[in-house]
């Protein structure tokens, strides 16, 4: 009998413990089970995760050109520092880069122009037509220009058919400057000729819709000081032009000496002109008879240089300095989503990767908010919820980024259950 009653004890002290921990799981084990799944739980997990997965910053960097010389494809060579992969510019210009210099043609309707360009934005080369040939050895544009290279320098120059620059060489302190190595680049927008020594390296362009040899100097060996000479023989002429104080006609048989300091010079005929343009004031040294000239300039370079062949028509009337003054500004930066990314994804694939819970459910529609008080549905991701469904929905204000890098203003509405 007695063992009878003591087992009757033990049942119900083990039911007791039973019923306690029955008590005790709902009391506190199951909220926290629960918790995991409560309606702010799945909100932070689908609005992080999809700001995370889709939302992206398009910095956008303004480029300011001052130049008095107006138009359309007007050359811009920039430096350019931004360690950017992907960009445009958000007018479409056509560009080439290679790490150094910006280069691209540029309409310039007024004397200060502000063109917009675009970090994490595809680039892709426009469909126009350009007018550029080009090899190692030559190039050609429809502007009536042709130059003829040797070791990635300018030699011989034909501006409408007709000869104007023979036998151009460059000097460094009276010893005619030979290259290590030389290069050639090509974009349909430009052609680039680059010579290099340790002393010097000298980089000529010729654009597309003109007739420039625009040449950069830059100094490798900062320990000393260089001379350079640039000269050539100049044909068919008929006058050549600076100021009211050097001028001259080139026509008489008897040789004829200038020695002056300037930073231009103009040589012009019935058929245009060739302009020289340098960055700084030179030393000019001309000796001409009988149409032709030989031209000789000189200058010392503890930096780099710059000087331009510009040919055109008319005569020094008609020459304009290609100088621009270039300024970058303070770059904007503009958050926002992707549509073509979004379009592209699938709700299956999002739960597994977020990690969301099977059983429960998520939607995203992205609404478009262009037009005061009325949305357009661009698109939803995931289902609505059921009838009978308590769900939990949040929104928000942002904007669409367009392959074009425009931007359009919308209205995120998260919902889960």
């Amino acid at each position: 009998m007695q063992k009878r009653a003591t087992s009757q004890i033990d049942w119900a002290i083990s039911l007791g413990v039973f019923v306690l921990f029955i008590a005790w799981f709902f009391v506190f084990v199951q909220p926290n089970l629960q918790q995991r799944y409560n309606k702010q739980t799945l909100m932070m997990v689908v609005r992080n995760n999809f700001e995370r997965d889709y939302l992206y910053t398009v910095e956008n960097l303004p480029l300011f050109i001052t130049s008095a010389s107006l138009g359309e494809y007007k050359p811009v060579t920039a430096e350019f520092y931004y360690k950017w992969d992907n960009f445009k510019f958000k007018t479409d210009e056509d560009y080439f880069y290679d790490g150094e210099k910006l280069v691209f043609l540029a309409n310039l309707t007024d004397t200060k122009t502000v063109f917009w360009i675009q970090n994490n934005i595809n680039y892709s080369l426009s469909s126009e037509r350009y007018d550029l040939m080009a090899t190692e050895d030559w190039a050609t544009t429809s502007k009536n220009l042709s130059v003829y290279i040797t070791d990635s320098m300018v030699d011989d120059v034909y501006y409408k058919g007709r000869a104007k620059i023979n036998n151009s060489r460059i000097y460094l302190n009276d010893i005619l400057y030979s290259p290590i190595n030389i290069s050639f680049n090509e974009s349909p927008i430009m052609a680039k000729y680059r010579a290099n020594s340790p002393s010097l390296n000298f980089t000529t362009y010729v654009y597309t819709k003109n007739s420039i040899l625009d040449t950069y100097v830059d100094l490798n060996d900062l320990e000393n000081n260089y001379t350079v000479a640039i000269t050539f023989n100049g044909n068919n002429y008929l006058s050549y032009y600076t100021d009211n104080d050097h001028y001259d006609n080139l026509t008489s048989s008897i040789e004829t000496n200038a020695s002056y300091n300037a930073d231009q010079i103009t040589f012009y005929d019935t058929e245009g002109a060739l302009s020289v343009f340098f960055d700084r004031n030179v030393s000019l040294n001309l000796s001409y008879a009988s149409n032709n000239v030989e031209f000789y300039a000189t200058f010392i370079i503890n930096d780099s240089a710059r000087y331009l062949f510009v040919f055109h028509e008319g005569d020094y009337q008609n020459a304009t300095r290609e100088d621009k003054t270039i300024e970058y500004g303070i770059i904007e930066k503009i958050e926002g989503y992707s549509l073509s990314a979004l379009e592209s994804l699938n709700y299956t694939y999002l739960k597994e990767q977020w990690d969301y819970p099977p059983e429960r459910d998520f939607a995203v529609s992205v609404r478009n908010t262009t037009k005061i008080n009325e949305s357009e549905l661009l698109l939803r991701i995931g289902k609505l919820p059921t009838k009978y469904a308590i769900s939990y929905s949040e929104e928000e204000y942002t904007v669409l980024i367009s392959e074009e890098g425009e931007t359009i203003p919308i209205l995120l509405t998260y919902v889960v259950w």
